[in-house]
């Protein structure tokens, strides 16, 4: 082996460390699996209270490195009258920053099926200010109108 040679591999280990192994897609389920058990507790914990049910969705684009996990939050008998969606994404490029957040926003059923994002309510959580009790709080305030219209529509309506 040449000195030249020599020289090219130890550039070569030293420009790579561990983490740029990885290529965009691989980092950002890294990243997504790090939050996941915190939102996932948050989440059972919420819809367990409240008596809804919670859906999930995973989502990848290894193309443009994307990797996204929706939840949709919604009373079991009373789903029509609406639903919380909670985006957690995570994107980023060969080069660049990550954008990692955790998006709460009000939903409506459009039409006989159709779940909408009402994208004026939306809460942006970054992952590093994601805590339990943060998301807990920006929850409480998407569904608390959405409760509060549920359980009167559970109530009995007293004969007038």
């Amino acid at each position: 082996m040449s000195l030249e040679d020599r020289f090219r591999s130890f550039a070569s280990e030293q420009k790579a460390p561990v983490d740029q192994h990885h290529d965009p897609y691989e980092r950002n389920v890294e990243s997504m699996k790090k939050v996941d058990s915190i939102i996932s507790r948050v989440l059972e914990a919420f819809c367990q209270a409240v008596g809804w049910s919670l859906k999930r969705n995973d989502c990848c684009d290894s193309d443009k490195g994307a990797v996204s996990c929706n939840y949709i939050l919604e009373h079991r008998d009373f789903w029509r009258e609406g639903f919380v969606v909670v985006d957690v994404e995570v994107t980023r490029g060969y080069r660049s920053d990550p954008v990692e957040t955790v998006t709460v926003y009000q939903g409506v059923i459009v039409g006989a099926t159709n779940h909408t994002r009402d994208y004026a309510s939306k809460i942006i959580i970054p992952f590093s200010e994601l805590t339990e009790e943060g998301l807990a709080t920006a929850l409480e305030q998407q569904s608390g109108n959405l409760i509060r219209r549920i359980s009167r529509l559970e109530k009995p309506q007293q004969p007038v």
